[in-house]
């Protein structure tokens, strides 16, 4: 019995010793340090590859994400007729910025140098504006961001538009297409008086438009007229699932929604989605009621803590519910990190 009980203990102390050299910890996915990151340099396109033959188109450079938003879809020399589907294999940035919100109002860095402070507004600053939508170029493609996000969208438009606009964002114009499990950080937008115009999609006309797991941080800011974060216009009643915005967004027309800006002829349909800042989900209509399905979706004002949470716990399994507002589980990953080994030490998980 002796005997046996020291064995017992020996196997305790071996798998404690195992233990205590792992820590388990859920974080953000991690990015790449500064001086790996190459930016968009505003002019070259450069088309992706399936690289291991899956069917994907794997994206891993600002300008492969310039070319498949541009050209997937569309005939011509450069282009690619097919509506392919591209995943993210790392976060893209578009920009050598960051943007941070004081007072409601956006303050721009340069993300290689944090002591240089950017002039959103100056003609010559710069930035590289990503291309606006054009009629005969409509985004009929799958997105996949794969947890990745896209920093340094900057977007910076004329009061006037001529009859060839067709909208503003990281997807100008939507044709039917599908964008998934991707995030928006460091953004800048100002498209004054344009009314179809957000973060994620500018204008939607299509059905077939989808938006899920997608969200725009609060280091994002838009100002204009309907100043939207997910979808800006929707006439073909696209749907919008799992997405959120921490966005400040400074609608100069009182009107507009974050989720889905403006809509017309049909209806969009918003499921499992919320905004903070108190901000609409939709457009409200001249007889003050919602445009469209509105399902398990939050405009909350409070703080992140409990009330965030015990306010939105019905949002759906696609989110973790934690003590701030709830998080996206597909941009949470599990890291094991090796530690020097210590006796009695025990793993703990935690969200960073």
């Amino acid at each position: 019995m002796n005997k046996q009980f020291k064995r017992a203990i020996s196997v305790l102390l071996s798998l404690a010793l195992l233990i205590s050299t792992l820590a388990i910890s859920a974080t953000w996915t991690v990015s790449a340090s500064v001086d790996q990151i190459v930016y968009w340099d505003g002019s070259s396109y450069s088309k992706p590859a399936d690289t291991d033959g899956d069917g994907l188109l794997e994206i891993g450079s600002a300008a492969e994400l310039a070319w498949f938003v541009k050209y997937n879809g569309r005939s011509g020399e450069e282009a690619s007729s097919a509506a392919a589907t591209a995943v993210l294999t790392k976060d893209i940035w578009l920009n050598d910025m960051t943007v941070t919100i004081a007072d409601g109002l956006p303050v721009v860095k340069k993300h290689s140098n944090p002591s240089v402070t950017i002039d959103p507004l100056d003609e010559v600053n710069g930035l590289n504006e990503w291309f606006e939508g054009i009629k005969d170029m409509s985004f009929v493609g799958t997105l996949d961001g794969k947890g990745h996000r896209v920093h340094g969208l900057y977007i910076n438009e004329d009061a006037s538009r001529d009859g060839n606009f067709y909208g503003c964002g990281l997807i100008p114009r939507s044709g039917g297409c599908t964008v998934k499990n991707l995030g928006i950080e460091n953004a800048y937008m100002n498209t004054k008086s344009n009314w179809i115009t957000a973060f994620v999609v500018g204008s939607s006309h299509k059905a077939s438009t989808s938006i899920d797991r997608c969200y725009v941080g609060e280091t994002a800011y838009h100002t204009g007229v309907c100043a939207a974060a997910i979808v800006g216009g929707d006439n073909g009643g696209a749907t919008v699932t799992n997405c959120y915005t921490k966005a400040t967004c400074n609608d100069t027309n009182n009107d507009g929604g974050v989720i889905i800006g403006h809509t017309w002829g049909k209806n969009g349909t918003i499921e499992s989605c919320y905004t903070t800042g108190g901000y609409n989900l939709a457009r409200i209509s001249s007889a003050g009621a919602y445009y469209g399905p509105i399902s398990r979706s939050y405009s909350i004002t409070s703080a992140p803590g409990a009330n965030a949470k015990t306010s939105m716990e019905a949002l759906g399994s696609a989110y973790a519910i934690t003590d701030g507002y709830p998080e996206l589980k597909v941009f949470i990953t599990i890291r094991v990190l090796p530690r020097a080994p210590r006796i009695g030490r025990t793993a703990a998980a935690s969200l960073t």
